[in-house]
């Protein structure tokens, strides 16, 4: 399970399609890290669901961090429409 911290207050901040724009960016960091045999879904409203095939703890705990670090990296900034 992937769940992103302060997702709430940053909507309330930036507003809704801000919030929009980050999970964007979630999902493309997921299908970035992730093998084709993976799956990323969307749980909940700033949750997801990681399914590794074929992949331990020790890997899952590898591929958990290096999306965390990916993440914690980015700037997000609002897009112009």
């Amino acid at each position: 399970m992937l769940d992103l911290d302060h997702f709430k207050e940053l909507k309330d901040s930036f507003g809704h399609p801000f919030g929009d724009q980050v999970l964007e960016v979630v999902g493309e960091v997921l299908h970035t890290f992730l093998r084709t045999t993976d799956a990323p879904c969307r749980y909940g409203g700033e949750e997801f669901a990681l399914v590794l095939t074929e992949t331990g703890q020790q890997g899952a705990v590898v591929t958990a961090e290096r999306i965390r670090e990916q993440i914690a990296q980015h700037a997000f900034r609002p897009r112009d429409k």
